[in-house]
């Protein structure tokens, strides 16, 4: 945990995650009654950004940083507005150290031109969320995994720092052979819809659970033996200047 404070994303319904068009992004201000409640989230720390932003400089940045014996290789991901922070590039970071636990697989690498920052974000993969229907700037969404085991994240940009505010309760992420239970493609979809029509788009992860083990018998077997549909829902709400998440 302390690693995620210190260290500090996709193929999802792009219509709805379609958050390059141009349009002044708003001040945003935050009073302080806010910006201590949102201290009781995790942040993540940011770091001055130096030249350009294409491959070999972005990994020319990463060597300066503690970590660099861990950062392995980097990939283009996305590149469009982030709430408050304006123009931003996202990529894949490969870390590839011999430490166990979060030393490896991938995590994002978010660079904001206007800014001049960088953050690195403890998520594997990296989807551009647009929650607001009225603005065209995006939130910042992920899946975590542990193990093959996991759940999905959502941050928020508060001026130029980014918050965690939301975290599943329940895992959305198992490919686990090891176990009697896992999702079909080892996840469930998200989608994006505004169910109540207040302007926001809701959370909708939706997918197929496998059993493979009959009733309580440990043994783990190769062909499913029960299916269930699973759809979870998360309600997207806008109070104090902030988005939350309700099911």
């Amino acid at each position: 945990m302390a690693l995620k404070l210190s260290f500090n994303i996709f193929i999802l319904f792009l219509i709805s995650f379609d958050c390059n068009q141009e349009k002044t992004i708003k001040s945003n201000k935050v009073d302080k009654s806010t910006m201590l409640k949102l201290k009781n989230f995790d942040y993540v720390n940011s770091f001055k950004w130096e030249g350009n932003f294409d491959k070999a400089t972005v990994l020319k940045n990463l060597q300066k940083s503690e970590y660099s014996k861990f950062i392995y290789d980097c990939s283009f991901l996305w590149e469009g507005k982030i709430q408050t922070l304006g123009k931003c590039i996202a990529y894949s970071i490969t870390l590839s150290g011999d430490q166990p636990g979060m030393y490896r697989g991938n995590k994002v690498l978010l660079i904001c031109k206007e800014t001049k920052k960088g953050y690195i974000i403890w998520i594997e993969t990296f989807d551009p969320l647009k929650l607001n229907l009225i603005d065209s700037v995006c939130h910042i969404g992920g899946r975590e995994f542990h193990r093959n085991y996991g759940n999905y994240f959502v941050y928020e940009a508060k001026q130029d720092t980014i918050f965690k505010i939301f975290e599943t309760p329940t895992i959305v992420n198992n490919s686990r052979l090891d176990e009697c239970k896992r999702f079909k493609g080892g996840q469930l979809k998200l989608s994006l819809k505004d169910l109540d029509n207040n302007g926001f788009n809701d959370l909708i992860f939706e997918g197929v659970e496998y059993t493979f083990c009959k009733d309580l018998a440990e043994e783990i077997l190769d062909n499913p033996v029960d299916s269930s549909y699973i759809k979870l829902i998360y309600k997207t709400t806008f109070s104090n200047n902030t988005i939350s998440f309700t099911n």
